[in-house]
């Protein structure tokens, strides 16, 4: 499987993108590529103009293209419907599918989830999407443990776990397996990208496969 994460810091902080491909080695038994073009604080519509970034969806050989718009603030539905869809077109002119990523509300301005959820479902709808619904795991998961923090000093940015849990909502969402079971660890050859408690990534990997909708009546 070969993945094309866009975006911005929401997307690089942590590492996430590498997160997601060593945890989906493990259950898979099979080499998950991933590439990252993400640059701080810019969105889908700069994404869109970049030659670097027209390139690499043309050529690149995708099965899944995640696109991540920013966050803090959220620019809304119509901005979000726009900037994704110009990039939606390059997209389907090869044979990746097109994922995008929804983000979370801040720490400090949690009602914004709700509109970020209800512009995410339909523009994901309306073009033709699937949708990974970060933002709505992130909350419900705070909702339900709010011993456990997912948020990083600024309160907007992931910390560890969080990045954690947007990897666990990719591995669901792609590989249509549960993450319940992976490691609370990942390494790859430039150290440790992340170390969780043991029962925080349970709880973690549980929302996560739980919002993504799959049956897994038929899953190991």
């Amino acid at each position: 499987m070969r993945v094309l994460f866009i975006g911005n810091s929401h997307t690089y902080v942590n590492s996430m993108p590498f997160i997601f491909s060593n945890l989906s080695r493990v259950k898979s038994g099979e080499p998950v590529d991933t590439v990252m073009l993400a640059s701080s604080g810019v969105s889908l519509g700069w994404h869109a103009e970049q030659p670097e970034t027209q390139a690499n969806i043309r050529y690149g050989v995708w099965d899944y293209v995640i696109l991540q718009q920013v966050a803090h603030p959220f620019a809304g539905r119509d901005a979000l419907f726009n900037e994704a869809g110009k990039l939606i077109q390059l997209i389907q002119k090869t044979r990746a599918k097109t994922v995008l990523f929804m983000p979370w509300a801040s720490k400090k301005a949690p009602g914004a989830q709700s509109e970020i959820e209800q512009s995410f479902t339909d523009v994901a709808e309306k073009l033709g999407t699937l949708l990974a619904p970060v933002g709505s795991v992130w909350w419900n998961f705070l909702r339900e443990h709010p011993e456990w923090e997912l948020f990083d000093s600024d309160q907007e940015h992931a910390n560890p776990a969080g990045s954690y849990l947007a990897a666990c909502v990719f591995h669901s969402l792609l590989l249509e397996r549960t993450p319940e079971g992976l490691p609370e660890s990942v390494t790859d050859a430039s150290g440790t990208l992340v170390s969780i408690p043991r029962n925080q990534a349970r709880f973690i990997q549980e929302f996560a496969w739980k919002f993504c909708k799959h049956d897994n009546s038929d899953q190991p």
